[in-house]
């Protein structure tokens, strides 16, 4: 996956650790910054300061992006997925790459659970009833011609 290995070594950390990893170090960079930015009140250069909060907002997009963009695919695969179908296995490769394996095998059960929306399954019928009936459409055309 694209997130760090487990203390274990073996599996993928949880999204909502690294996301809380990247909150706490947010913040202690948010402190270094303000302990610069006191000592330029101090009579300090402001031109280091400024570098370090550069660098500090760079470093903090990479890892927003690296870690919470495929969270965030992940959770609206999730959410866009019709209820009571399977994902596909593309879905499936996006979701396992960010969630540990008890949560993929939880997932699966829920979907495997949870019924398909009545009304995609009456628009589902009515789509294959107009098949079936353009089918008989060109069985009496093709009749008619010959």
């Amino acid at each position: 996956g694209r997130f760090a290995a487990g203390a274990s070594g073996t599996s993928p950390q949880s999204p909502f650790a690294v996301l809380e990893q990247l909150g706490q170090q947010a913040v202690l960079n948010v402190q270094q910054v303000a302990n610069r930015v006191g000592e330029v009140a101090n009579g300090g250069s402001a031109t280091p300061m400024i570098q370090d909060l550069q660098t500090v907002v760079q470093t903090n997009l990479a890892q927003a992006k690296q870690n919470a963009v495929p969270l965030f695919t992940a959770l609206l695969i999730l959410a866009r997925a019709p209820p009571g179908q399977p994902l596909t296995a593309e879905q499936q490769e996006k979701i396992a790459s960010v969630f540990p394996d008890e949560a993929n095998e939880i997932l699966k059960s829920i979907a495997e659970v949870v019924p398909e929306d009545p009304r995609v399954a009456q628009l589902k019928r009515i789509a294959d009833q107009l098949e079936a009936i353009e089918a008989k459409l060109d069985a009496v055309a093709t009749a008619a011609r010959a």
